[in-house]
């Protein structure tokens, strides 16, 4: 148990006594499938929900994962689970890997926020494999950054991600939702590891990157 790339000793739990906290931006991270070949392989669709928040004993911001979902769904119930989760909890934006089964999500999904509260739709190209992946976001988790809540299906995405890449195939699904998710917040300067932040402070004058520099950084890394 835990003996995968991201063990389970890396997670971070928040205290029980402790209410969740407020969350400055809240976005859902997809995994989908549903081709032809997907359906031939028993492939999962798999999504997470995730929230930023700003730790006042840390004086930073950390992410806490707020939910999870995954199964073995033809399209329309894919696209009906999207829809939910979109009303449910109101995220700031959807991030979805750009392929043949992604692409048909996002396209549904911009037509469906017409008329309604824009949701921000976040096309991402993954620029290594999921094994490389998992590696890339193994120091952030390690680092403390990255929040469970204490509940049934934390521990049973703790889990998931630990035993992956050898644990069953919906291991799979889910870690990528996790390290696709991490790696947006990364790449958008959300958070960074504790050990980076001398020379990030010495590159960049923080006080003059505000919100619309950090939209306009992640819009140009994910489309």
């Amino acid at each position: 148990m835990g003996g995968g790339i991201i063990k389970n000793a890396y997670w971070t739990w928040w205290p029980e006594d402790k209410p969740i906290p407020v969350r400055e931006h809240i976005f859902i991270s997809w995994d989908t499938a549903f081709t032809d070949k997907d359906t031939k392989n028993a492939s999962y669709s798999a999504a997470t929900v995730w929230g930023i928040f700003w730790h006042e004993q840390r004086q930073r911001h950390c992410i806490m994962c707020l939910a999870m979902w995954y199964g073995r769904v033809s399209y329309p119930d894919l696209r009906s689970k999207a829809m939910f989760m979109t009303e449910h909890y109101d995220p700031d934006c959807h991030l979805i890997e750009k392929k043949a089964s992604g692409q048909s999500l996002i396209q549904d999904l911009k037509r469906a926020g017409s008329g309604r509260k824009r949701v921000r739709l976040r096309a991402y190209q993954p620029d290594r494999d999921k094994i490389a992946r998992a590696y890339s976001v193994t120091p952030t988790i390690a680092s403390g950054l990255v929040y469970l809540p204490v509940r049934e299906w934390a521990k049973k995405l703790q889990e998931l991600v630990g035993t992956f890449p050898s644990g069953d195939p919906e291991s799979f699904d889910v870690t990528d939702t996790v390290t696709q998710a991490i790696l947006y917040m990364i790449k958008g300067w959300w958070i960074s590891h504790p050990d980076d932040d001398e020379p990030i402070n010495s590159m960049v004058d923080t006080a003059d990157y505000d919100e619309a520099d950090r939209e306009e950084h992640i819009g140009g890394m994910y489309g």
